[in-house]
């Protein structure tokens, strides 16, 4: 043996023990980082109260919040760089998870109440059926008779965690943030190049600001979708049966998700019959896609006529009153995109968005591309070809069916699979190193840029003490009264059974009829209140606002809190 082999053998064991120190010190670093960012962001928590979001904020909460915040996001983002440095799975997701996490969890740091109004309804319609203990009877329509699913699981997270409906629900947000992240890094990880992974799903969770972080049935139904695209595709028995479970959870909370999850395999299933010359591993793959989609389509069809049928009713009237109407689809979307942008209140964050979509399409087409030529990536570029004209699908036939209620979905797995395809693609061909860095750098403005605006539109979803104090108002007023429009969240405080049961008609169902002249026997309120008159601003038609605002000298005001009145109309 000489004395260098006899070196090298006693210095092995130094070697290794050294290097689980340097990857532990690393660990740490990050750690050390996270831990700080979040000490920081708790410190701007405390420091500042948002009582009031004005639309001079083109960017919404964000340019609201206090520079130790900001402090705080970075440090916990450089963290999320040095994780994905270290190119440590366990890191990238953890520090991925905070991050996010954090983010659509912000607006219940600095507001008093949780966001969004919708998250009330859907929290009060799962607390009803834990109340009752069965499904809304009699109420066919109701979207919790026809997909109970996010309802059930609200309503056993309640009942598990012992917690308070108002603090449940600026909770969720933190909860959903992180099982996003986690669900988008798993789906990438499973489909493209796993060194890619973390750095896509970074990008991606920036870049997908049409998510639902707040209570809601599409919350879960995106981080189902997800997971069910992630093992969907593996053959052994408990991989099947996993898929299965997780798919049928999803039909039963979600039918958008579960629709352009179909849609993508309807695409697949199309596009596995060419080329017609295929190897019989091909053949076997194609074979089994027909298959999963027969039979997932088969479950979804099932639950929406025999247990769904509210929502199967609809689709049928949507469909019918518009199968006329197909030849003019281009010109609907152009009209949707007029309506919604004529006179829009925030001008510069949708320009921002378009931007970023811009120019990942823009980059993503050279990269499927140049993946194609390439005999081993095929499989890939078809599922992603399969993915994109299922969501061209489905928001073609939402714009023209349902009047675009739903095609940012489409957008959202779309943010998630760009950066993929774009960095997966682009990493195939030999770039100057200077190149390459500048592609990375673009792909990174863009997320950043379309991030900067997840938060734009808070002008429309805070909830102030002041709706709130409206709604308690409101629970004062004889059951079955009849409450015209206002904004007001739902009262999720007082248990669903016990809540004075109202009317809700909005002022766009009885235009043009004055209050006065509505017949009925009912008392009847009129409410109003600034993120009403919004809400007409942007959406509703402020004509329709400003004719029931001039009937105000001549009702009777029996409340103002400052930032909502009611007026009695009736008797």
């Amino acid at each position: 043996m000489s004395p260098r082999s006899g070196d090298s053998r006693s210095n092995a064991p130094k070697d290794a023990q050294g290097g689980s120190r340097r990857r532990s010190f690393r660990a740490l670093l990050v750690a050390g980082y996270a831990v700080a960012g979040v000490v920081q962001v708790a410190v701007a928590a405390r420091s500042k109260q948002i009582v009031d979001v004005p639309l001079s904020a083109q960017f919404g909460l964000f340019q609201l919040l206090p520079p130790t915040y900001w402090v705080g996001m970075g440090l916990i983002g450089f963290a999320m760089v040095l994780a994905l440095r270290e190119r440590s799975e366990i890191l990238i997701v953890a520090t991925g998870m905070l991050f996010l996490s954090i983010l659509a969890g912000t607006p219940g740091l600095f507001e008093s109440n949780a966001r969004y109004w919708d998250s009330y309804l859907h929290l009060n319609e799962g607390r009803l059926i834990q109340a009752t203990g069965h499904l809304p009877a009699g109420a066919l329509g109701e979207y919790s008779a026809n997909w109970p699913g996010t309802f059930l699981l609200d309503a056993i997270l309640m009942e598990v965690g012992a917690a308070a409906p108002m603090p449940f629900l600026q909770v969720y947000p933190f909860l959903s943030g992180g099982l996003t992240f986690l669900a988008i890094f798993l789906f990438l990880r499973s489909t493209f190049p796993r060194p890619l992974a973390g750095v896509s799903a970074v990008l991606a969770s920036l870049f997908a600001v049409w998510a639902q972080f707040h209570l809601s049935p599409q919350s879960l139904g995106f981080v189902l979708v997800l997971l069910v695209m992630s093992i969907m595709w593996r053959r052994p028995v408990r991989w099947r049966a996993m898929s299965a479970l997780l798919f049928v959870g999803l039909v039963t909370m979600h039918p958008t998700s579960t629709l352009i999850l179909l849609s993508i395999l309807l695409m697949l299933s199309i596009l596995s019959f060419f080329p017609i010359k295929k190897s019989d591993e091909v053949r076997e793959n194609a074979r089994f896609v027909r298959r999963l989609s027969l039979v997932y389509g088969t479950a979804w069809f099932s639950w929406l006529y025999f247990k769904a049928t509210g929502s199967s009713q609809a689709a049928e009237t949507a469909i019918a009153t518009r199968i006329g109407s197909l030849i003019s689809l281009p010109e609907s979307t152009v009209n949707l995109a007029t309506a919604r942008t004529a006179e829009n209140l925030f001008t510069v964050a949708p320009l921002l968005r378009f931007g970023s979509l811009g120019i990942y399409g823009l980059l993503a087409l050279p990269a499927m591309a140049i993946l194609w030529k390439r005999e081993t990536s095929r499989p890939l570029v078809r599922l992603v070809l399969a993915a994109l004209l299922g969501l061209a699908v489905v928001g073609g036939a939402d714009i023209l069916g349902f009047k675009g209620q739903f095609y940012d979905r489409c957008l959202l797995l779309f943010s998630v699979l760009a950066p993929a395809i774009c960095l997966t693609g682009l990493g195939k061909i030999r770039l100057p190193k200077i190149a390459n860095r500048a592609v990375i750098a673009i792909l990174v403005a863009a997320s950043l840029t379309a991030a900067s605006t997840v938060y734009y539109q808070e002008s429309f979803n805070y909830v102030s003490d002041q709706s709130v104090a409206l709604s308690q108002f409101l629970e004062r007023a004889p059951p079955k009264s009849v409450v015209y429009d206002g904004v007001f969240p739902t009262p999720v405080w007082i248990p669903g059974d016990q809540q004075t049961p109202l009317i809700l008609v909005t002022f766009v169902q009885i235009y043009p009829t004055p209050l006065q002249e509505i017949p009925g026997v009912r008392p009847s309120y009129a409410v109003f209140d600034s993120t009403q008159h919004l809400w007409y601003r942007q959406w509703r038609g402020i004509e329709t606002y400003r004719f029931y605002d001039s009937e105000r000298a001549s009702l009777s005001l029996i409340y103002d809190n400052g930032g909502g009145t009611i007026y009695l109309t009736g008797r």
